[in-house]
């Protein structure tokens, strides 16, 4: 790895100003494809993301507030 390098290639981001950096971003971005919403969905499917809205349905909020 060429620490050096990544050094002054840091340096050189931090001097831009805002204009520049805008445009650094837009070139280093701008071919980046999102994920669909399709694909989005499938993970979100696959992994469990979103089971906690399952879990806080099944609590019951009044053994919570009853420590209080």
């Amino acid at each position: 790895m060429n620490a050096q390098l990544v050094e002054s290639i840091y340096k050189m981001i931090q001097s831009l100003s805002d204009e520049e950096r805008s445009l650094l971003e837009e070139k280093l971005f701008a071919n980046l494809s999102y994920p669909s919403q399709e694909e989005i969905d499938r993970l979100s499917a696959a992994t469990d993301v979103y089971d906690f809205l399952n879990m806080a349905s099944r609590l019951d909020i009044t053994q919570i507030f009853k420590k209080y």
